[in-house]
């Protein structure tokens, strides 16, 4: 689908005018910040938290904040920073479903997480989901 010269414009504007921009890092390190300074202002890595050695004095002295992913939820949620355990948010997958207070403990490992403002939830349209499926996840 191609969008249409009004449509495109008005993305491009919006685009231009937003003030939050975010970068995927899985284990950010001081180079994402001091090095890359003005790329965003925020980041993510798909988990609940961050790596164990995510510099998080180098990324405020950059004004970048470290924001929770709750990832695909029709998989595993990684729960601590070993692979596993993990759980889902869905029933009728090999893992045991998620409880909250797996996922408050999961986002209890960023030392920071007081200051968490945001949760990042899953945003892109995986073909073998239907419709009814993305509804019932996110309900």
């Amino acid at each position: 689908m191609q969008l249409s010269d009004s449509d495109d414009q008005a993305r491009r504007t919006a685009a231009a005018a937003s003030t939050k921009w975010g970068v995927c890092c899985w284990d950010c390190s001081k180079i994402q910040f001091e090095d890359f300074p003005g790329q965003g202002n925020w980041n993510y890595n798909y988990r609940l938290f961050p790596g164990s050695t995510y510099p998080y004095t180098v990324a405020e002295r950059y004004g970048d904040e470290f924001v929770p992913m709750l990832n695909t939820p029709w998989t595993n949620i990684q729960l601590n920073y070993n692979y596993y355990p993990q759980c889902s948010c869905v029933e009728g997958t090999s893992y045991p479903l998620c409880t909250l207070d797996d996922l408050s403990s999961a986002i209890e490992l960023g030392s920071d997480y007081q200051s968490y403002k945001w949760l990042l939830g899953y945003n892109e349209p995986w073909n073998h989901m239907t419709v009814e499926s993305a509804a019932k996840v996110w309900g």
